[in-house]
């Protein structure tokens, strides 16, 4: 039980940590140029 709540949570943390990426990548290089 408790592994699959981990494995949930590192899940959405990870993919919580790649928009952030994904977003402060987009701010630093705007797609316009």
């Amino acid at each position: 039980m408790m592994k699959e709540i981990d494995i949930s949570y590192r899940a959405m943390f990870a993919e919580l940590t790649q928009r952030t990426l994904d977003a402060q990548f987009a701010a630093d290089f705007p797609l316009e140029g």
